[in-house]
């Protein structure tokens, strides 16, 4: 064999070498990685709903208020669900368990229920304003409202139309 030809040889087995423990890095790392995007999607959402929250309250004082709100979602779903007085932020395939499985927590006013999904989680965050205050949507109160992720930001206004009934309409743009 020539001498060109070995070099040759050694340098295409360095490669799949290198790639081969490059690959079982990565595929190792990946988990951990997946892990840590998850929990900083909850840790973004929980701040999310308390900036919905705290909306909400500055809009209930005093009928005609209208406050707006920005929001980012870069995974998972918001969900205003006006027939049940809930904001609710959920991702289904989550690589990072939250809390206890099936256990509700509560983090202030933030319900947080995790629940299997495969061989991934299940996480609802929600914010729950039965008795509190009366939700609707576009001035309707039985559609839900579904936020995907997207590249850009959200802006929900929150209009209180009724003090007496504490009702407070949610729009969107």
């Amino acid at each position: 064999m020539s001498k060109k030809g070995a070099i040759w040889i050694s340098a295409v087995l360095y490669i799949l070498i290198s790639l081969a423990v490059l690959s079982l890095v990565l595929v190792s790392v990946q988990p951990i990685i997946n892990k840590n995007r998850d929990k900083t999607i909850f840790s973004q959402s929980e701040q999310i709903l308390r900036n919905i929250d705290n909306t909400m309250g500055r809009a209930s004082e005093n009928q005609g208020n209208r406050f707006s709100s920005d929001v980012k979602i870069s995974r998972g779903n918001l969900i205003i669900n006006p027939s049940m007085d809930r904001i609710e932020f959920q991702l289904n395939d989550s690589a990072y368990q939250y809390s206890e499985e099936n256990q509700s927590i509560k983090q202030g006013k933030i319900n947080i229920l995790t629940k299997k999904n495969g061989d991934k989680w299940q996480v609802s965050m929600y914010l729950d304003y039965a008795g509190v205050y009366n939700l609707t949507f576009d001035r309707q109160d039985l559609r839900n409202r579904v936020l995907v992720e997207s590249g850009q930001d959200y802006s929900l206004s929150f209009e209180n139309t009724d003090s007496q009934n504490k009702v407070i309409d949610i729009t969107l743009g």
